[in-house]
C-alpha cells in the first residue's frame, strides 16, 4: 500500500504537460474516401482534459497538457501528410465537445508538422472524431509555392501583426520549432520577447522575423534546440528598440543586426563558442514598439 501511495504521489507531482507518447505510425488505407480532397485522416481518440496532436508524414504524436494521455480509438488516413506546401489544410470536428483548434498548418517552418489542439473542459474522457483534409499545390508559379496562412479559430483572433510577412521562404537558414512556443499564449503588449535555450557548437547565426526562428550554420555542428518561446511575434513595423541579453553560455552572444524596414524587420543574432565541443546557451531578445 505504501508503495502504491508513493508512486501515486510521484505521478501527481509531475506536470501533466511532460507526458507524451512516442510518435506512432498511422494506419494507412489508400482506398479511404477523400471526396474532393487529395488526402484525409480520420482521427478517432478519447480525450480527457487538454491534448495536442502532432501529425508528421505517416506518424502521429499525442501529448497531454492537462488530464490523461489521449487514447487512440482507430485513427486511419488515406495517406501521410505531404512534406510540401499545400493549397488547403483543414480540420473539422465530427464528434466531441469542447474546442478543437488547428494551431499550426504543416509548413517548411515546422518541418511540415500539423499541430492540432483539443480542449475538453470535462475531466471525464470524451470520444472525438476529427476529419483532417488537404489539397496539394498544383501551381508551379511563385504564388503557388507560398505557405498556407493560418487563421486561428479561437482566441486570440489574430496573432500575426498587420502587414507581417508570415512566409518563411525569404529567410535564410534552417527553420527551428519548439513545442513550448504556443501561439495561443501570445499577447499584444507594447513589449515582447523571445527566449531560447539550446546547445551551440562553434559559430552560428539566429534570424528572428515575426514568430519565426531560423538558424544559419557558419561552422561547427548544427544547433540542438532544447526549447524556445515567443511572447508575441516580432512586429513588422517600427520603429523598434531591441535588446539582447545572454543568460548562459561560455562564448559570445551578439545582436549583429537590429530589426528594421531595411531587413524586413529581421533580427540577426550571432553566437560564437570558441572552445571545443558544444555548450548550453540561454539568451533572450526583447523589443518595444
Amino acid at each position: 500500500m505504501l508503495r502504491i501511495l508513493y508512486y501515486l504521489a510521484f505521478a501527481l507531482a509531475v506536470p501533466a504537460a511532460l507526458f507524451a507518447q512516442p510518435a506512432r505510425p498511422l494506419e494507412i488505407q489508400p482506398d479511404l474516401p477523400t471526396g474532393p480532397d487529395a488526402g484525409v485522416c480520420l482521427l478517432r481518440l478519447n480525450v480527457a482534459g487538454s491534448a495536442d496532436i502532432i501529425l508528421e508524414g505517416e506518424k502521429a504524436t499525442f501529448r497531454t497538457r492537462a488530464g490523461t494521455l489521449p487514447i487512440d480509438a482507430g485513427s486511419v488516413c488515406s495517406a501521410g501528410v505531404p512534406r510540401q506546401p499545400l493549397d488547403h489544410f483543414r480540420v473539422d470536428r465530427i464528434r466531441g465537445k469542447g474546442r478543437v483548434l488547428l494551431v499550426e498548418n504543416p509548413a517548411d517552418r515546422n518541418q511540415f508538422q500539423a499541430w492540432i489542439r483539443i480542449d475538453n473542459e470535462s475531466v471525464a474522457p470524451d470520444f472525438y472524431e476529427l476529419r483532417v483534409s488537404w489539397r496539394e499545390n498544383d501551381d508551379s508559379g511563385p504564388e503557388g509555392r507560398n505557405e498556407l496562412r493560418l487563421v486561428p479559430r479561437g482566441t486570440p483572433a489574430r496573432w500575426v501583426p498587420p502587414g507581417a510577412d508570415i512566409s518563411a521562404g525569404s529567410m535564410a537558414g534552417r527553420p527551428l520549432s519548439s513545442y513550448d512556443n504556443d501561439p495561443l499564449r501570445y499577447d499584444t503588449n507594447a513589449a515582447g520577447s523571445l527566449e531560447f535555450r539550446g546547445q551551440v557548437d562553434d559559430v552560428m547565426e539566429f534570424l528572428v522575423r515575426g514568430d519565426r526562428l531560423h538558424v544559419v550554420l557558419i561552422s561547427g555542428q548544427q544547433v540542438k534546440v532544447e526549447r524556445f518561446r515567443f511572447t508575441q511575434p516580432l512586429p513588422s513595423n517600427g520603429p523598434l528598440t531591441a535588446v539582447l541579453e545572454k543568460k548562459d553560455g561560455r562564448g559570445t552572444v551578439e545582436l549583429v543586426e537590429e530589426p528594421s524596414a531595411a531587413n524586413a524587420y529581421t533580427a540577426r543574432i550571432r553566437v560564437a563558442d570558441p572552445q571545443a565541443g558544444a555548450d548550453r546557451y540561454h539568451w533572450v531578445i526583447s523589443w518595444r514598439r
